[in-house]
């Protein structure tokens, strides 16, 4: 499966369905036309294309992280520690001189 056409004709199912709603909504239409619309697109829900999907999330998630990705974490994690040591450094001190 091509997720990039997948991605392309669920969009146009998308402004198919919103356009069907539109047109009832303001009266052009007297019926809904969802179920054509659900029609024209029913292959993009068929039990194939839900486990070709599936199988690619699940490849996704399982993908190791690039090491870069993994030293950008590494390094924000010390940021964030060094912020929040700082915080309570300054607490501590604001704490420690009280107003007589």
């Amino acid at each position: 499966m091509n997720i990039n056409e997948y991605r392309a004709q669920f969009a146009a199912y998308n402004s198919a369905l919103e356009l069907a709603r539109y047109r009832r909504h303001v009266g052009s239409e007297p019926e809904y036309g969802i179920d054509q619309v659900r029609a024209d697109h029913a292959d993009l829900f068929s039990a194939s294309a839900l486990a070709d999907l599936n199988l690619i999330s699940t490849n996704y998630r399982q993908k190791p992280k690039a090491p870069e990705c993994a030293d950008f974490c590494k390094q924000r994690s010390l940021n964030m520690l060094r912020i929040r040591s700082t915080r309570r450094a300054e607490n501590s001190h604001i704490a420690n001189h009280r107003c007589v």
